[in-house]
């Protein structure tokens, strides 16, 4: 005969606490409401998409960024670059030492002009010499030449910059050699800092050493918000070449037309002033981590 088992009753599991049942019905009811929505909105589809480029390492196409970087205005300036130079082009606010002589457009040579021993020393986009070097020598490799001939509102037409021996109205072409640029800015080639238009403005364009007027988005690579300005009432007012922001954004707004919209993708390289000096308006920027910025140009100061 088998032995008689007398039958145990199962332990029951302790029921769930209230809260966690609401929590997870809550849960999987966002989750289901998240799923359904669409995404619609361009600019946060082009976050994520550069969000993952830059997590999974991948190189972002955003067609001639080096444009945006170095932009010139050819309705103002007739540029020649008679010589190449070597290394990395000048940029908006870094420290220039150049040598130049000037002529009148018929060719009469003028006393203007800056020898090797004793060039012109200059910080682009400061404001403390004509526009034609300001505009001019962005874009110059060191050791290059260039040719530029400048309308008089860019050169000797200016009030504080009159001549006696440069007519009224007078166009005056300049013969440029770059000495040197500094400090270095990091590469772009093997940075993932990139330039990304979102959308086109019809505006005035930014360029170095002119006030810009701005509306800034920051997010770091997880998607939080870090920074927006969206809410004040009055934007951000810097100027391209004073050091007064990190350098991705300062170099990132060149070229950009009033009303339009660029994403920016700036890794901790670019996350310094170009001078080295505290930034006039910082952001909350987390410590060694690339960020997201969406910088719309706005209309007007």
């Amino acid at each position: 005969m088998f032995p008689f088992r007398s039958k145990t009753e199962k332990r029951k599991p302790p029921p769930k606490p209230a809260w966690l049942k609401w929590l997870m019905i809550g849960f999987i009811v966002y989750a289901l409401a998240m799923a359904g929505l669409p995404n619609k909105n361009p600019t946060k589809q082009t976050i994520d998409k550069a969000k993952q480029n830059v997590l999974q390492h991948e190189t972002v196409d955003f067609s001639g960024y080096e444009s945006k970087l170095f932009p010139q205005d050819p309705a103002a300036l007739r540029i020649d670059d008679v010589h190449e130079g070597s290394g990395d082009p000048a940029v908006c606010g870094q420290r220039v030492r150049l040598a130049y002589e000037t002529f009148l457009a018929q060719g009469n040579a003028l006393p203007d002009k800056a020898g090797k021993d004793k060039p012109l020393s200059f910080t682009i986009g400061d404001g403390h010499v004509m526009p034609v070097f300001d505009r001019g020598v962005v874009g110059m490799k060191p050791g290059g030449k260039r040719s530029i001939i400048a309308p008089p509102l860019m050169s000797y037409g200016m009030e504080d910059y009159k001549r006696d021996d440069v007519p009224d109205g007078a166009m005056v072409r300049f013969e440029i050699e770059l000495l040197s640029a500094s400090p270095p800015i990091p590469d772009v080639a093997v940075m993932p800092y990139r330039i990304a238009e979102v959308a086109v403005g019809n505006g005035a364009m930014l360029v170095c050493g002119q006030p810009a007027s701005l509306r800034v988005k920051l997010w770091d690579t997880s998607g939080k918000l870090l920074y927006s300005n969206h809410e004040d009432k009055v934007p951000l007012a810097i100027t391209p070449g004073k050091s007064e922001v990190m350098l991705g954004l300062e170099q990132g707004v060149l070229g950009m037309l009033e009303g339009g919209t660029r994403l920016l993708i700036i890794p901790p390289a670019f996350q310094r002033t170009m001078s080295g000096t505290p930034a006039k308006f910082p952001f909350p920027l987390p410590k060694d981590q690339t960020v997201l910025v969406e910088v719309e140009a706005h209309t007007g100061i």
